[in-house]
């Protein structure tokens, strides 16, 4: 494990690759790095940190836009949020009647089909 290898993987974690694609990067083989990694715990913290970096920088882009007023980015915030007050996806009931099915008739699944599609009970 050089300092060049060393600095590609964190160029590439810094960047969201996975450990097999940071490996490439650095021209290592997965194992020199979890070995790296149980002989050096740090750079293990590190390596979880450098990979949230873009979901962080992100953030900081959602909130700066917020707080200059964006309404857009507000909304998105909001329904993601808040759902309870905010979300614009409907859960629960979707408008249909239960099914009633009456055992006694006995149909075909060609004759039940076109009961149901009548709105008549099957």
């Amino acid at each position: 494990m050089t300092p060049d290898a060393i600095g590609k993987l964190e160029e590439a974690f810094a960047n969201g690759a996975t450990d097999e694609q940071a490996c490439f990067y650095a021209n290592i083989h997965k194992t020199t790095l979890y070995e790296y990694q149980t002989r050096h715990p740090e750079f293990k913290d590190r390596k979880h940190g450098l990979k949230s970096h873009l979901q962080l920088i992100a953030k900081n882009n959602i909130a700066r836009e917020i707080k200059d007023g964006s309404v857009p980015q507000s909304n998105w915030l909001l329904e993601r949020k808040e759902k309870g007050e905010y979300s614009t996806r409907q859960e629960g009931k979707i408008g249909f009647e239960p099914l009633v099915i009456d055992h006694t008739i006995k149909l075909t699944p060609g004759e039940a089909y076109l009961r149901i599609i009548e709105g008549r009970e099957v």
